[in-house]
């Protein structure tokens, strides 16, 4: 049967080459347009979903919603270094916290100098915060350790067993050297965070010029601030008591004669790291980051896409549907079923070019003889005209009768339908079911036809015995 369905959409999509290839290259480019958009959407939402522990991750951003003096608002994700330790201090639900500052040191080799690119400081243990995947070695468990990724080592050393090596660089016009700890992992493209190096470095002595950056500088954005949160811990809940957090821990200053507060215009958010990417701060971030609302633009016209492509595809295939009137009507009077008869058009409008069956004409030619035996039987008749039990037959003079026509008790046509045989030439007819390359189905259709069709049966079965032989 499937052989039968495989066999007529192939020719079917021959004999119409111009309407297949405006179908299927029509819904084929729909489809293709409509999966590379889904894709890239799905892309943009797998962001740090790789960071193990993510669900405890988060970022402290610092947003400028209403600017006090009429500024642009901004949302920032970097955050002042006061704000680490005050916010792990009045929030029991964090675990740990690490801020990581961005640097450009000069990196230093057998006394030559080269730029770097995506080194950052921290002042703690940012690999216990940010679960950064491993390839060897351990985290930075002291000051003056570093991990570095995989490219970049083979970048700096021409291999990647730097473990236990040491990094030298030049950073504010001092010579540094760092113990390499750990070997990261080559972070995916989709991570927020885009760094080749962490180096730990005491900020006391680093910022030592300048205390007042560690100490009370609400307003100095120039780092991110990390946060690992207890197992269970509810962030709307800390998100919640920042607003009160902010006056009670902020203090006013004063600048000549003018008081003001640093959380007068700031506010502060405890942001999931796998949400920053999309989230609604995307200045001062790592690495470019993108919005909801592209995501949801390009989520529509995915859709608009692929709309328009299936009813191009319906249209055009309800449009030719008239042409298989014929094979349709055929189809019924070989007992088709519905089943079958949607099997068969999805395949014709579905099949893609494949290789043609052997044997393809041997079944039409049967189908040829079986008619031939029909017509035989029938040739006194115009049209015949089957409801139900009753069939009215109409002679060529134009007299009808009613008949009832059973066989062993069973009521030849059970199913309501009408049948129509015109009266046609044999060879005619062959020759028309060949060019519609209609083929007899299977076994089991040719069981039923000759079972219910009593009157043709000596006829059927002498078509269908001389042609298996």
């Amino acid at each position: 049967m499937w052989r039968n369905y495989w066999t007529v959409a192939v020719r079917a999509l021959a004999k119409s080459k111009t309407y297949s290839i405006i179908n299927i290259a029509g819904l084929a480019i729909g489809m293709a347009a409509c999966i590379m958009i889904l894709l890239y959407i799905n892309y943009e939402r797998s962001y740090d979903k790789w960071l193990p522990d993510v669900e405890n991750t988060y970022q402290l951003q610092a947003w400028y919603p209403h600017p006090s003096l009429g500024g642009e608002p901004g949302f920032l994700q970097m955050s002042g270094y006061v704000t680490k330790d005050r916010v792990k201090k009045d929030f029991p639900q964090i675990q740990s916290a690490v801020y990581v500052q961005s640097t450009d040191p000069v990196f230093l080799k057998d006394g030559e100098a080269t730029s770097t690119k995506d080194w950052y400081f921290a002042d703690d243990d940012a690999l216990k915060v940010i679960n950064l995947p491993l390839a060897a070695g351990t985290t930075l468990t002291a000051p003056q350790t570093a991990a570095i990724t995989q490219d970049e080592a083979i970048k700096r050393y021409g291999t990647d067993q730097v473990v236990g090596r040491t990094l030298t660089i030049i950073s504010r016009g001092i010579r540094r050297d760092f113990k390499i700890t750990g070997l990261l992992k080559n972070l995916p493209k989709n991570s927020s965070m885009k760094l080749d190096a962490v180096l730990r470095l005491d900020f006391g002595a680093f910022y030592a010029d300048t205390p007042l950056v560690l100490t009370g500088c609400w307003g100095c954005q120039n780092g991110w601030v990390y946060l690992r949160l207890r197992p269970g811990a509810d962030a709307n809940a800390i998100n919640a008591g920042l607003r009160a957090w902010e006056r009670r821990a902020i203090p006013d200053e004063n600048a000549g004669e003018a008081h003001f507060n640093a959380g007068d215009d700031q506010d502060w958010h405890v942001v999931n790291v796998q949400d920053v990417h999309l989230g609604r701060a995307q200045a001062a971030a790592m690495a470019p980051g993108n919005d909801r609302t592209t995501i949801v633009t390009f989520s529509i016209v995915a859709l608009l896409i692929l709309g328009m492509a299936v009813v191009n595809f319906t249209n055009l295939a309800t449009a030719r549907a008239s042409q298989r009137a014929r094979e349709v009507a055929l189809r019924k009077v070989l007992a088709s079923h519905s089943a079958q008869f949607t099997q068969g058009r999805l395949m014709v409008d579905l099949a893609p070019r494949l290789p043609l069956a052997d044997g393809f004409f041997k079944p039409v030619q049967c189908l040829g003889s079986l008619m031939q035996s029909l017509l035989v039987e029938h040739g006194d008749l115009v049209e015949r005209v089957g409801v139900g039990g009753r069939q009215r037959d109409r002679t060529r003079e134009g007299r009808p009768r009613s008949r009832e026509i059973t066989e062993d008790g069973k009521v030849f046509g059970q199913r309501q339908m009408e049948i129509r045989v015109t009266r046609v030439d044999a060879q005619t007819l062959l020759n028309q079911l060949t060019g519609l390359f209609v083929s007899l189905p299977s076994v089991s259709w040719r069981t039923n036809l000759v079972e219910r069709t009593g009157e043709v049966r000596p006829h059927l079965v002498t078509a269908l015995s001389s042609e298996s032989a």
